[in-house]
């Protein structure tokens, strides 16, 4: 199940911050692989099956660009991974 999957992520990333250990840059490049990996299978497999099942290209099209607008705004959520190990006071 992909859900599982995206799930497990979540788990992990939560474990992460309940550590009494300081959060590493590894530790957060490890979740956002991960992230990046379930969102791109989900997302490619989602797109297959609305094509195979033939839905509207104006729904498709829109659902796609959602899909797109998702993954930029992971990358930028880590895209500076030095600021989440010393944040500005």
């Amino acid at each position: 199940n992909q859900h599982q999957g995206l799930i497990e992520v979540i788990n992990e990333a939560i474990q992460l911050c309940l550590s009494n250990e300081k959060i590493s840059e590894q530790g957060i490049e490890n979740i956002y692989v991960k992230l990046v990996k379930y969102v791109d299978e989900h997302f490619r497999s989602e797109e297959e099956l609305m094509s195979k099942m033939s839905i509207d290209s104006k729904h498709m099209n829109e659902h796609i660009r959602a899909h797109l607008e998702f993954r930029e705004k992971v990358k930028q959520y880590f895209s500076d991974l030095k600021s989440l190990d010393a944040p500005e006071q």
